[in-house]
């Protein structure tokens, strides 16, 4: 009966997704309409099986460029296009991520953090003051979001953390891996300022 089905809207339903959803082999189907499955039928299946395991481990949120690469880490060597097309036609595909926004103190009900630089950028000494950031980042399978600490003396990058969802966390992140890796000496004026301090909030609404 299933089989039956699979045939019957083949023309309306891809033949893979339906073996899928009806828990059915594409290659008894084939067998079942008295044809034997090529090989590349046979190999797609069983591929399809590990980029179906790779998609639901990733949560759904991996696209077919970071399936592939996943997949070659664990010594599998099929070819990105190969993937990518299983990919389409199993219907799996990156799942978008529910949109957030950083919104500055200036906007929200809590009050700003005092401007302990006073606007002055510059440092005479190393780590004496850090400041940060968060942005984020549209690649091709949804945000990223990172955010970053940077030694005012030095210019350089001392921290950082990145995310698929904007946790509030990566800031922490950020600032441990600065103090782990810098090792800066105690002192009783704080190396963090002046950037205010953000707040997630959800704006509902797929448009907002």
């Amino acid at each position: 009966m299933k089989f039956r089905f699979v045939q019957e809207h083949r023309e309306t339903f891809r033949v893979g997704k339906m073996c899928e959803v009806l828990k059915v082999s594409r290659s008894g189907f084939y067998a079942w309409q008295g044809r034997q499955p090529s090989r590349r039928i046979v190999e797609d299946e069983a591929i399809s099986v590990q980029v179906r395991r790779a998609h639901r481990e990733a949560h759904g949120i991996y696209g077919s460029p970071r399936i592939y690469r996943l997949l070659r880490r664990q010594g599998q060597s099929w070819g990105r296009h190969r993937i990518a097309r299983i990919m389409r036609e199993e219907g799996l595909r990156a799942r978008c991520m529910k949109q957030f926004h950083w919104i500055s103190t200036t906007r929200s009900e809590h009050p700003a953090a005092p401007d302990l630089l006073q606007r002055e950028f510059s440092s005479t000494r190393r780590d004496r003051v850090w400041v940060g950031d968060v942005t984020q980042l549209r690649t091709g399978e949804g945000w990223l979001y990172l955010a970053m600490l940077m030694d005012l003396h030095s210019r350089k990058i001392v921290g950082w953390s990145t995310s698929s969802t904007p946790q509030q966390e990566i800031t922490l992140e950020a600032l441990t891996m600065a103090v782990e890796t810098r090792r800066p000496r105690p002192r009783p004026d704080p190396p963090y300022g002046p950037r205010k301090p953000v707040q997630l909030r959800s704006l509902p609404g797929p448009s907002r």
